[in-house]
């Protein structure tokens, strides 16, 4: 859910050889993973679609995947049923999930179990485990300033500096926020 131009779908489909569908909201990104994927068509798909409609027959998929799309739904709650709607009976969804405060006072709802998909979750008995990767997506962020550093003469050349300013600010964002006043989990659920 939420594929962009289909690298993570198509890496996961390499490793795996399993049957992907990605979908996003973006026809340009859809386009460009159409383009690059042309030799994969039997076992890997893109389409068009919105999260917040997920329009798939019942029972259609062994399991769902978002990595950091949860956040741009309109309703969790709503897009969470609608996940599990298109889930086979034991299915699976795996999520990866980062939860920020502004206040250190609210610090419990950084823990696997407070997080504002955790209380959809149990809010529908649905059982998860998780994999806890702060540290981790910290570490990601610092090395993603690095890289932009590296390659911003590259930006400018190419007259894409405002493009370069824009990932460099979020990731210089997200590379300086307190480990204090995050947390990020995959959350694996089994219906």
């Amino acid at each position: 859910m939420g594929c962009g131009n289909g690298h993570i779908t198509e890496y996961l489909h390499d490793l795996s050889g399993a049957f992907y569908e990605g979908i996003d909201i973006s026809e340009e990104a859809i386009r460009q993973a159409h383009k690059r994927t042309q030799d994969k068509k039997e076992r890997l798909a893109f389409d068009v679609g919105n999260m917040n409609r997920l329009d798939f027959p019942h029972q259609s998929f062994s399991a769902v995947i978002s990595v950091d799309t949860l956040y741009y739904v309109n309703s969790l709650e709503e897009t969470i049923k609608q996940m599990v709607e298109v889930l086979k009976p034991n299915g699976q969804m795996g999520i990866f999930f980062t939860q920020w405060i502004n206040d250190i006072e609210d610090k419990a709802w950084l823990l696997p179990e407070n997080t504002n998909l955790a209380l959809v979750l149990k809010k529908y008995k649905m059982k998860f485990t998780t994999l806890e990767l702060t540290w981790h997506e910290a570490e990601h962020w610092r090395k993603k300033v690095d890289v932009l550093d590296c390659l911003k003469a590259e930006f400018e050349e190419e007259g894409n500096l405002s493009l370069y300013d824009y990932r460099y600010s979020e990731a210089a964002r997200y590379a300086n926020w307190d480990l204090e006043e995050r947390s990020r989990y995959l959350y694996h659920v089994q219906l």
